[in-house]
């Protein structure tokens, strides 16, 4: 059976770090004790609040293949939201589901951590570990 385990770990209300794992039964003690431990060392500072929550996972996992990754450099947020709008209306340009995908993704963002846009801040030494 597999298991999501997801931490999250805050400072004075404020987020600090989280992460999301999907495991099999055997890898939950071990992959749990990484995920607190990686709070506990974060570069943002230790949390005043730790929490990790493990629920077993109905059914198959259904894996997909990766979308191919472009990068285009832009000089503001703005400008890259403009920028993948375009480019996303230029792929698909049938049911308006990108251009609400696109909005979506502009309050989405406000919440990210701000150490996974950091791989130096905050790198995801778990990819591996299971």
């Amino acid at each position: 059976m597999l298991y999501s385990i997801k931490m999250r770990a805050a400072r004075a209300g404020v987020h600090t770090s989280g992460a999301e794992k999907i495991v099999p039964d055997a890898s939950v003690p071990r992959v749990a004790a990484l995920l607190a431990a990686r709070a506990l060392a974060h570069p943002k500072g230790a949390p005043d609040f730790l929490n990790i929550k493990v629920e077993a996972q109905p059914g198959d996992i259904r894996r997909l293949p990766s979308l191919p990754v472009t990068t285009h450099v832009t000089q503001t947020a703005a400008e890259g939201r403009a920028l993948a709008a375009r480019r996303a209306e230029l792929e698909a340009e049938s049911d308006g589901s990108v251009a609400r995908e696109i909005d979506m993704l502009r309050y989405q963002v406000r919440e990210i951590d701000d150490a996974a846009l950091d791989p130096e801040a905050d790198g995801d030494a778990l990819r591996d570990e299971y």
